[in-house]
């Protein structure tokens, strides 16, 4: 109930901003009334809730798969669907190295679910499943239908303005630059990333890239504290702290 009550806040922030940005621009230009204003937002909604999906596939350079190509992939997905009366998703692979999967689409039977080269060349089939299941949960809540509805315009704009501006200034973190844009459907966020290593850093005591058993109970006992800036924007978000995850999860070790 806490997740739908932020993401309806967040479409309510996001509605307003882009009311807010409309009618400053007629009124600047001597052009329009409310009601015109109002018909431009709910028309520009609509443009995002067609072309949303596409957006986001082209910018994540996703390769939509068939059984065939990625019969294990399908397979994992299909009982994870079933489990969770779910329409099977459209399965894909992004070509991005970065570690990631996500999930997006306009409802539950337009889900998409897709992971990435990098994760794929990473994790075990029992750490893919448990990421795909996690997914699925976002296809299953909706959250994924809200963040792809408000992620379109926004996201061709970061994009143009990239591709004009500043594609030549990253060298080797070009593909980085080019996620930032989508961080909603990231697990976490790329621009945070070493922040979080260093955080998980805390509690992998023996630095194996693993956090053992010992590891997590001692997390168990421990409090997680976030700073003010993690905590806003925990409020516009569907993943909590990474920390914070870990810590929940811990409680369910027996």
């Amino acid at each position: 109930m806490w997740l739908q009550t932020r993401l309806f806040l967040l479409i309510a922030v996001m509605f307003g901003i882009l009311y807010g940005v409309i009618v400053g621009m007629g009124t600047w230009m001597g052009a329009g009334s409310a009601w015109t204003y109002l018909i431009l937002v709910f028309g520009f909604i609509g443009i995002q809730y067609l072309i949303g999906p596409s957006i986001v596939g082209w910018t994540m350079k996703i390769k939509w798969v068939s059984e065939k190509e990625a019969p294990e992939l399908h397979r994992m997905v299909a009982e994870l669907a079933k489990k969770a009366h779910l329409p099977k998703p459209k399965v894909g692979i992004s070509q991005l190295t970065i570690p990631n999967a996500f999930a997006f689409g306009r409802t539950q039977r337009d889900g998409r679910v897709c992971v990435t080269r990098g994760i794929l060349n990473l994790l075990s089939r029992d750490e893919l499943r448990a990421v795909l299941g996690h997914e699925l949960s976002h296809i299953k809540h909706r959250d994924m239908a809200i963040i792809t509805l408000l992620s379109a315009i926004p996201l061709m704009l970061y994009w143009l303005a990239f591709s004009m501006m500043l594609r030549g200034a990253f060298g080797g973190q070009e593909e980085l630059k080019r996620v930032e844009g989508v961080r909603a459907f990231f697990l976490n966020d790329p621009a945070r990333a070493w922040r979080e290593v260093r955080e998980l850093s805390q509690i992998d005591r023996d630095m194996s890239g693993t956090i053992d058993y010992d590891e997590l109970m001692e997390l168990r006992q421990k409090e997680v504290r976030l700073g003010t800036g993690d905590k806003l924007m925990e409020l516009f978000t569907t993943h909590p702290n990474m920390l914070k995850r870990i810590k929940h999860l811990s409680t369910l070790v027996v």
